[in-house]
């Protein structure tokens, strides 16, 4: 079981460079967790092109990790679509800045093993959640990767569901626990979902809400 935690993101222009690598990030608070991916990339280039490759796909942007003097790593990045001009990594959206502390150690956890991943959508763009839980799938499936993912976002739950009703991902191989807060106690149940991706009973707690403010809204066009 490798845990990915929610608090993610680079800091720091640059971080020391160790004498060895990290062999993962597990277990890490987010400081040592930044210099160990640091290290990562500045000792494993085929990471760091695979990363950037993942970041251009996701974002549109590509990510390099340099050594600068007094042996540090610098993380830098620029856009891929554009002429843009190349900046500091940690200059970068919360979103984008998460990213590498979602796909790095996704990328070193070995086949057949476990991913607990909480809240993928921090911070990201509906657009981006989809791109990621497309990324997710692609290498959960090509690569043996088994995903625990823990989320409050509709637009994360629905990729999943799409992905069922496309039949891009097997019906048997998505489970929905829905968790609820009754009492002080939590309360888990399964939800069924049928083979064109739909929930029985609808997805609880997901659409009240915004269903009440577009009732609001259309009251007050009135």
């Amino acid at each position: 079981m490798h845990p990915i935690s929610p608090l993610r993101g680079f800091e720091e222009w640059s971080y020391p460079l160790p004498e060895a690598p990290a062999g993962n990030l597990d277990r890490m608070v987010l400081s040592d967790r930044a210099v160990a991916l640091a290290s990562i990339m500045a000792y494993d280039r085929s990471m760091e092109q695979r990363l950037s490759d993942w970041l251009e796909e996701l974002l549109q942007i590509r990510i390099e990790f340099r050594l600068v003097p007094g042996r540090r790593v610098a993380v830098r990045c620029f856009p891929s679509t554009s002429r843009g001009t190349e900046t500091l990594f940690a200059n970068e959206g919360t979103g984008a800045n998460q990213i590498p502390f979602i796909l790095v150690p996704v990328g070193l956890t070995p086949p057949g093993e476990s991913i607990l991943l909480s809240e993928p959508e921090a911070h990201l763009h509906p657009k981006a959640q989809a791109s990621l839980v497309s990324l997710i799938l692609r290498i959960a499936e090509k690569e043996g990767r088994q995903f625990f993912v823990e989320t409050h976002s509709e637009h994360i739950l629905h990729s999943f569901l799409l992905a069922v009703a496309k039949g891009q991902l097997a019906r048997a191989d998505l489970g929905i626990y829905y968790f609820e807060n009754r009492n002080g106690t939590a309360q888990v149940r399964r939800l069924e979902v049928d083979d064109r991706g739909r929930v029985d009973g609808g997805l609880p707690g997901f659409f009240e809400h915004s269903l009440t403010e577009l009732s609001e809204l259309l009251d007050s066009l009135k």
